[in-house]
């Protein structure tokens, strides 16, 4: 019986080890982590900047052609980066594809393909790779908490407030807090951080109006899409849970159809065919119905395999872009060959 492998990979759900909810008595399963706060009140202050631990660690830039639009935060043990884009609205993203730089400057090819329009906030995907080590959602209480904005390397100490009725907002969004220090905009997505380096809020920009000072009464401005506020621990567990199960990498693709091989001296997978332009044939792995002319895959990147289920669960383990080492044997000889792997047309 043949067997077609897409090597799809399994949604990775967001756990608590990320910015998922912990559990709690709150039976939405989205705890708030913040609490009312009256407009315009001081909640959080600090005196100087508290170190962080590995401040690079999980924190990226999100880029469109050679323009940075937002910084962002990798989720813990999942991947994917939060960020605070906007890609509706009249000050949006034009484009969902976007490049996500990491803290050694590597750069990798990615997509938003979940946001939130109202708060601001998106899941960027990156296409290739993986790089799961990330940042953890804060459980202190930020009004006894020293806190501080992360910018690169450098931590700068924070203060954030109720956000104040100063704007008049297009849709209320309870929660949202003010960024008070330090002063002038922040990228939207720039994580603030606690003492411990989780994530206590994400710099957004939201959309409303500014008042226009007057002769007589102020009177409101045009609507616009860049009021910076900070979305708070709770809104951005709400926002996660709505991640549609469509919004994951691209699963890597070898292109082949195998059938296990037990005969003779050697086992393992049997090429039976192999796509046309596929990471497979553009690696050299010859494929045919007749088992005297198939190549057979008896590793992968050192480990043995017996079964098609056993060489997919090797290639769903990696990422698009990854390069893995299959030892071949075509009858007579072995050989080594290396695969790129990338996504299924």
């Amino acid at each position: 019986m043949k067997r077609f492998f897409f090597f799809s990979s399994a949604l990775v759900l967001l756990s608590a080890s990320a910015l998922a909810a912990p559990p709690s008595n709150d039976p939405s399963g989205i705890s708030d982590a913040v609490g009312p706060v009256a407009p315009g009140k001081p909640i959080a202050a600090a005196s100087a900047a508290p170190a962080a631990p590995n401040p690079r660690r999980g924190l990226v830039t999100v880029e469109q052609g050679a323009r940075v639009v937002a910084t962002g935060v990798v989720l813990d043990g999942d991947g994917r980066v939060l960020s605070g884009l906007r890609i509706e609205g009249p000050d949006a993203l034009k484009s969902p594809d976007v490049t996500i730089k990491y803290g050694d400057n590597a750069r990798v090819r990615a997509k938003v393909l979940h946001a939130d329009t109202v708060w601001g906030l998106a899941l960027v995907v990156p296409f290739e790779g993986k790089r799961p080590e990330g940042l953890r959602a804060s459980e202190a209480d930020v009004s006894r908490v020293l806190l501080h904005v992360q910018e690169g390397a450098q931590a700068k100490p924070a203060r954030v407030e109720g956000f104040s009725g100063r704007y008049l907002l297009a849709t209320p969004l309870p929660g949202l807090l003010s960024l008070a220090e330090p002063a002038g905009k922040m990228l939207p997505g720039a994580p603030v951080l606690d003492e411990g380096g989780a994530v206590a809020g994400i710099a957004v920009r939201v959309c409303g109006q500014a008042p226009m000072p007057t002769a007589t009464a102020p009177t409101w401005g045009p609507s616009t899409c860049d009021i910076p506020g900070v979305a708070p621990v709770s809104a951005i567990r709400g926002f996660l849970a709505k991640t549609p199960s469509s919004a994951v990498a691209p699963p890597p693709w070898l292109g082949i159809v195998g059938q296990p091989s037990d005969a003779g001296a050697v086992r393992g997978v049997r090429v039976v065919a192999v796509a046309n332009g596929s990471p497979a044939g553009q690696a050299g792995l010859h494929g045919s119905a007749d088992p005297a002319k198939a190549d057979v895959i008896a590793s992968v990147d050192g480990q043995s395999i017996a079964t098609p289920e056993d060489l997919g669960e090797k290639i769903a383990s990696h990422a698009v872009g990854d390069r893995v080492k299959l030892l071949v044997f075509n009858g007579k000889n072995f050989r080594d060959l290396v695969v790129t792997l990338r996504p299924a047309p």
